[in-house]
């Protein structure tokens, strides 16, 4: 029996041609939501040309066609196919083949860091007529300094041994036999939240299978029926990490502050949503945010004022299976619930209330965000009974990875080079701490370090650093 080969056919990119290559191979009989997003999502990227990789094995598909399609009665192919796609520039990949068989090893590097900056990412196609878009990598738009997306990873994808390197965070669509929607956002999270800690990403049935260990709530395991909050949690577990659950109905303020902490610090968010008079349910994975800096920065936190960014998030970009990634959600506020109006294709928005922020971290980030939340207040307090002006007063937290608050302070211009020494060789930091910032006017005051591997009994705080005036 032959083996398919991959066969590269490159092409200027078009939408009639990016249509055809996925309705050609998956037999889509009706174009999807998605297919018309992620046309016009390439476009705003400046997309040029699309290289089509014939036969791809993708381990996502080949798992879930394992578990489901390989026992259909209709037969399915075992395979997909990739879309690669490029800005302006790129060179015919058989000369780029051609250089490198001259240049040898170093010639491939160089190349494949030349072509990294013209890639634009890749969608696998899979021949699922209802449900053709499978694991999806596109790069993010970083145009515009008030956007914020920190959920995002490193991906190396190989064509033709070529090695192209993009920041992103995969996408796919939901397909009703593996996975609805709450697996797939469970997969989309742990794109990040599994990677960032060398553990093994989970494909949508293994993502399933967890859930189903709780009991099968909403029915049968295969074709997927759904998963409760409490499955999705479980899931989250069974794969090696720690779910956060806050139920944020009626607090649209702290949970503006959950997302800006968990976001700032790239770590995904799923937002369970409902609607208001519905008991229709929804879930989508919060990536970023976009700050609007004429908006008022002042919060009231049980007494207490100050100013934090989270008051001046105007939208969140989120993976929903519905349309793609990176889609643009506006947050709104209605009758003290958190809320957000995903812009559909048509123009029209399709508004839910937020009902719970599901979080999947690292096991020892034990310390609740809100005990962090609560250093801020307390550091906020301080200084207003000392004197200051609450509408001067600033703070800021995230959790970061201890080496890499070690070499944000390496860094660091504002320390001198002593007590930066002084704080490496004297303090010992955990796998992944809180950082604190209170500030007063247009300057950092102070900063702390918490140790997030505590309870909430502890003192937690690591270490108490004051900048120079």
């Amino acid at each position: 029996m032959d083996i398919p080969k991959p066969e590269f056919g490159e092409y200027p990119y078009s939408p009639e041609k990016f249509r055809s290559e996925i309705q050609g191979f998956s037999g889509l009989s009706e174009e999807s939501l998605q297919v018309p997003y992620l046309d016009r999502y390439l476009q705003c990227l400046n997309v040029k040309e699309i290289i089509v990789e014939r036969h791809y094995v993708d381990r996502d598909y080949i798992e879930d066609f394992s578990a489901f399609y390989s026992r259909c009665f209709t037969p399915l192919l075992n395979h997909c196919i990739r879309l690669h796609f490029f800005g302006e520039g790129k060179p015919p990949l058989q000369s780029l083949v051609s250089e490198i068989q001259k240049g040898g090893k170093e010639k491939l590097l160089q190349i494949g860091e030349d072509l990294s900056k013209l890639y634009l990412g890749f969608i696998v196609v899979r021949p699922l007529p209802g449900c053709p878009i499978g694991r999806t990598v596109l790069r993010h738009k970083a145009d515009d300094p008030n956007r914020h997306i920190d959920v995002v990873r490193q991906y190396v994808v190989h064509l033709a041994g070529i090695p192209l390197k993009l920041q992103s965070l995969a996408f796919q669509q939901q397909d009703r036999a593996v996975s609805a929607c709450a697996t797939t956002a469970l997969w989309v999270a742990t794109q990040k939240a599994s990677f960032q800690d060398d553990m093994t990403v989970p494909s949508p049935t293994q993502i399933t299978q967890c859930a189903s260990k709780a009991g099968l709530v909403l029915g049968r395991l295969m074709p997927a029926e759904g998963l409760t909050v409490g499955q999705m949690c479980q899931a989250i577990a069974e794969l090696g990490l720690s779910p956060v659950l806050r139920k944020i109905l009626g607090m649209h303020v702290l949970g503006r502050m959950l997302l800006h902490i968990y976001l700032k610090s790239g770590i995904p968010v799923i937002a369970a949503l409902k609607k208001i008079d519905d008991p229709e349910g929804h879930a989508v994975v919060v990536v970023g945010y976009r700050i609007d800096p004429s908006r008022p920065t002042a919060v009231n936190v049980l007494g207490d004022s100050f100013n934090h960014k989270s008051s001046q998030i105007s939208h969140l970009y989120i993976h929903d299976d519905r349309l793609g990634p990176f889609a643009k959600a506006e947050l709104i506020d209605v009758q003290e619930n958190l809320a957000i109006g995903i812009g559909m294709p048509d123009g029209s928005r399709d508004d839910w209330i937020v009902s719970n922020l599901i979080v999947p971290v690292y096991p020892k980030i034990r310390l609740p965000a809100e005990k962090i939340l609560e250093s801020v207040v307390y550091g906020a307090r301080a200084l207003v009974e000392a004197g200051a002006n609450p509408d001067d007063v600033w703070v800021d937290e995230e959790i970061i990875k201890g080496f890499e608050y070690s070499q944000q302070l390496s860094c660091s211009s504002t320390l001198d080079s002593a007590e930066v020494w002084e704080i490496l060789s004297g303090v010992s930091l955990a796998r992944y701490v809180g950082v604190v910032r209170v500030g007063y006017a247009d300057r950092w005051i102070y900063e702390q370090v918490i140790d997030t591997t505590g309870t909430v009994l502890d003192d937690p705080t690591l270490a108490t650093i004051f900048y120079p005036e």
